[in-house]
């Protein structure tokens, strides 16, 4: 009565008798009721502001562990980001490794048939220059027997053999230069063609080695292609969780202002 008097609150107030009467005051009870209504009201959203407090805070517990969760996951895919790095290098490094070892065992196999081509082209030599030296040893024992002039003229041999003039001897010289001539051709025949057979080897090892650097270029954009992809795969799934995360974060808001 005093607050209501002099301070000018509403204030309400219920009397118990000892015989069980009741008593208000201010008198008029329609006063009385309406200030215990009000307090009922003030008591009703004092339990609901503090349920929605509650609420809230288990919201946000809940959207503390759904961040936690996305924080782990992000972490996972960071982790499986390296190790598929990792295992691109890895893979990498032995396909380089094996066409490196493959250039250098077609290099080597081509030596040998190089080698042996070599060798076959000098056999083939060596036996013609042999056939033309015993040739030209067959040609130097050669005996020029002179011409019969008849019989008639048989008493006069011994004298023209013993009297043979000078000048055929380059005639007979000429003879056996040939075969020199012949020699030279031979060998730079066989160069030529020794020389013939290293170019086509060299082209033929040209084209493996290309061949080889396409295929490796191809296994490479291959192994970079299903990176991407995963790439592409690990984005999406990230994009998917903030988006779930920022749903969670929406419908919390909303629910706690239906709540207010």
């Amino acid at each position: 009565m005093e607050l209501a008097t002099l301070c000018g609150i509403k204030a309400c107030a219920i009397v118990f008798g000892p015989d069980g009467e009741i008593d208000s005051w201010p008198e008029n009870p329609a006063d009385a009721r309406a200030m215990i209504g009000a307090y009922k009201d003030m008591y009703s959203m004092t339990l609901k502001s503090t349920e929605a407090i509650t609420e809230t805070e288990t919201r946000r517990d809940a959207n503390s562990d759904g961040e936690k969760k996305i924080a782990n996951l992000e972490r996972e895919i960071a982790d499986e980001e390296r190790e598929n790095w990792r295992k691109i290098m890895r893979l990498m490094e032995a396909m380089n490794h094996a066409l490196s070892d493959r250039i250098e065992f077609l290099k080597a196999v081509d030596d040998q048939r190089r080698s042996k081509t070599g060798e076959k082209k000098a056999d083939s030599v060596g036996k013609d220059i042999n056939g033309f030296t015993k040739y030209r040893s067959d040609e130097a024992r050669i005996v020029a027997i002179p011409l019969s002039f008849g019989e008639e003229k048989k008493k006069v041999q011994s004298h023209v053999m013993n009297n043979i003039r000078k000048d055929l001897a380059p005639d007979l010289r000429v003879v056996r230069l040939v075969p020199d001539l012949q020699v030279d051709h031979q060998v730079q025949a066989a160069r030529m063609d020794h020389l013939e057979v290293q170019r086509e080897a060299d082209r033929v090892l040209a084209a493996q080695v290309d061949h080889l650097e396409v295929q490796r270029e191809w296994e490479v954009d291959r192994v970079l292609a299903g990176h991407r992809e995963a790439q592409v795969g690990q984005e999406d799934h990230q994009s998917n969780l903030a988006a779930a995360n920022n749903s969670i974060r929406r419908r919390s808001c909303n629910d706690t202002q239906k709540k207010k």
